[in-house]
């Protein structure tokens, strides 16, 4: 492992040389106004205008804007930046335009000249794709500042607005102000129709939302939001010659065979049997969480979900559908209560579903689920790492599978981050972050079962299989008692809940006595499932952190740092 830990030194010492340090107070920002506008195909122009005072002589200012947004659903979300104009105190000014990793940079003066003084910057330009869609109403979520600035500003004031009147009264405000994840609201702002102007004495996020059909959808939205690049000059990292074959061809190929030969002998799984054969029980003594992380070796928000429909099951929770009139009675969203019930004979419960039902019930016995969104983030990562200790401690895998991913990926990151710098600032060879690439790939498929674990994994896909294609055997399941809520969460982990309703539908069965929703008609299974499709989607949604790029800015989620735009800047 010393070829490793030695790529890890190397990132280090870059990490170390271009690290900008900070700068003592000679220059300050005394103001900075934004003016925002909202298009009608979802992008907005912005008017950055930042007012200056250098005590000693500078060339100029730059300014970093993000432009790739991570989250914590481990995608991410791209706005792409399309600059127009910068001018200094009105005129033109030179300026130089650079990217790194996810951020664009506009280093801004003449490296030949210095100024002092008070100076005025202005900055023109376009994010694309900036608009949050939801169901009832579309939202601007915009960080107006950033807090990565080398010196605090004085004064922050901003204006945002929209393509088309919206009534004062159907357009919703807020800001956020302080460090990134702060929820101060120390701000003002003022609406009217169709603009909201903020007002602050420090780094400024703001919200506005409005009602939906005001602005439009672009059909390549989506599109937008997946593209991002490298930026500019990444087609100047490739050229032809022999250096090519042997950095960016060769040495490649060479460590993926390695990395081949290390996965059979590290982190593939024992033989199985080869052959699955139906199972009419799912594993003894695993919990559907548990099954559905040893089923594709990770912990995923649907194993949280059939865990909430498992305790209902069992006695421990109550479901019951709400619904809330909107627009006068023509509409109604729909929520769900779950209640805490109390049970005399209770066995213990796993860490996972103690830390579930802590979480839920926090702050009572009751919670709705419109309640927890961007307050349940950090349970629902508890109850995942815990899923995850579990199945290792109870002996189906080597190591947490979590973890041994996370080792794997973070040497491959190390090493492609590396190879990037390299790429950009020494010489222009792309093997050592293909290299990088590779690891990671590789990392995904680390976690490895025990000679246990393949035992149960091979239980478990016989039990996806009598689930899946239940009718086929509906010799093996007719006479049991409550056999399809009992195995309900489970299809729930295997997402073939509904073929599992399905061999129930034409049965006559009582509604379950943990659920409280509308059946019209008579009830039947597929009724049910229709009513855990959507209470699973309702909750999933409760499980996005409040610093997920594209979540929403009011309820609890918003924070001042949160959603698009930020960034900071310092001077030069």
């Amino acid at each position: 492992m010393s070829a490793w830990r030695s790529y890890f030194v190397l990132t280090a010492v870059v990490g170390f040389l271009i690290a900008r340090p900070a700068t003592a107070a000679d220059w300050a920002i005394s103001r900075f106004h934004s003016a925002v506008t909202v298009q009608s195909d979802a992008s907005i122009d912005v008017t950055e205008t930042i007012e200056v005072n250098f005590f000693v002589p500078k060339h100029g200012i730059f300014r970093d804007l993000p432009f790739r947004y991570a989250t914590d659903r481990a995608d991410r979300i791209s706005v792409p930046i399309e600059l127009d104009e910068i001018t200094l105190d009105g005129g033109s000014v030179p300026y130089e335009q650079s990217s790194f990793a996810d951020t664009v940079r506009w280093k801004i003066g003449d490296p030949d000249r210095t100024i002092s003084g008070e100076h005025t910057y202005s900055l023109r330009y376009r994010a694309l794709a900036a608009v949050n869609f939801f169901d009832d109403y579309d939202e601007l979520y915009w960080n107006v500042t950033g807090s990565d600035w080398e010196v605090p500003i004085r004064q922050v004031d901003a204006t945002v607005r929209l393509p088309g009147q919206v009534p004062i009264n159907e357009l919703q405000s807020r800001c956020f102000t302080g460090a990134v994840g702060s929820k101060s609201e120390e701000c003002r702002f003022t609406t009217d129709i169709s603009s909201a102007t903020f007002a602050s004495n420090d780094y400024l996020t703001v919200v506005v939302g409005w009602p939906t059909g005001v602005v439009t959808k672009p059909g390549n939205y989506d599109q937008l939001r997946q593209g991002g690049g490298l930026g500019p000059g990444w087609r100047a990292v490739f050229r032809s010659g022999p250096a090519v074959i042997i950095g960016d061809i060769a040495l490649p190929l060479i460590l993926a065979v390695w990395l081949w030969r290390y996965w059979k002998r590290q982190g593939r799984d024992p033989a199985g049997p080869g052959t699955v054969i139906a199972q009419y029980d799912p594993p003894p003594g695993m919990t559907p969480g548990e099954m559905g992380v040893l089923f594709d070796e990770r912990a995923n928000q649907r194993d949280v979900v059939a865990t909430i429909i498992d305790l209902a099951v069992r006695g421990y929770v109550d479901i019951t559908e709400t619904k809330e009139k909107k627009l006068l009675g023509l509409a109604a969203s729909t929520d769900y209560e779950l209640r805490r019930r109390k049970r005399k004979d209770d066995p213990p419960l796993r860490a996972h579903e103690r830390q579930l039902l802590s979480g839920l019930f926090a702050d009572g016995d009751s919670v709705r689920l419109s309640e927890l969104k961007g307050a349940f983030a950090d349970d629902v990562r508890a109850i995942q790492s815990d899923l995850y200790r579990q199945v290792a401690e109870q002996g189906y895998f080597l190591t947490d599978p979590s973890q041994a991913r996370v080792r794997a990926g973070l040497v491959g990151g190390g090493v492609l981050v590396l190879g990037l710098v390299v790429a950009f600032t020494l010489f222009p060879q792309l093997g050592l972050a293909i290299i990088g690439l590779l690891i990671i790939v590789f990392a995904g498929v680390m976690p490895k079962r025990t000679s246990k674990g393949v035992t149960a994994f091979w239980h478990a896909r016989g039990f996806k299989l009598f689930l899946e294609k239940a009718e086929k055997y509906r010799l093996q399941w007719q006479e049991r008692q409550n056999i399809f809520e009992q195995y309900l969460p489970y299809a729930m982990a295997f997402g073939v809940a509904e073929k599992w309703s399905q061999a129930f539908a034409g049965l006559n069965q009582p509604p379950p006595s943990w659920y409280h929703g509308s059946y019209p008609g008579s009830f039947n299974s597929l009724m049910l499932w229709s009513a855990m499709n959507s209470f699973s989607a309702r909750t999933l949604r409760s499980f996005a952190p409040p610093a997920a790029s594209g979540s929403s800015g009011f309820g609890g989620g918003g924070f001042s740092g949160g959603g698009f735009g930020g960034g900071g800047g310092g001077s030069w």
